[in-house]
């Protein structure tokens, strides 16, 4: 079994978008840190659901405690 580690990666963003991740793990009463965290891991998901062609619906619940992903299907109508 492969154990993780940690690798730690110094990160420049514009100061718009450092105030609104700010405000973000404010409103969670969480971290900066976590909040990128979190964003890398969904670009992680939608990355991984392009490669496949697929295609994810995400429902996020009132208090952010729940996140639910769940594939699409979806079917074409047959031409006439």
């Amino acid at each position: 079994m492969k154990i993780s580690e940690n690798v730690s990666y110094k990160l420049q963003l514009p100061s718009d978008v450092y105030e609104q991740i700010k405000e973000i793990a404010a409103s969670e009463g969480t971290t900066i840190a976590e909040v990128i965290r979190r964003a890398i891991k969904w670009e992680i998901l939608a990355q991984s659901v392009y490669d496949s062609n697929g295609a994810i619906y995400v429902q996020r619940d009132a208090d952010a405690q729940l996140v639910q992903v769940a594939p699409l299907t979806y079917q074409t109508k047959a031409s006439s």
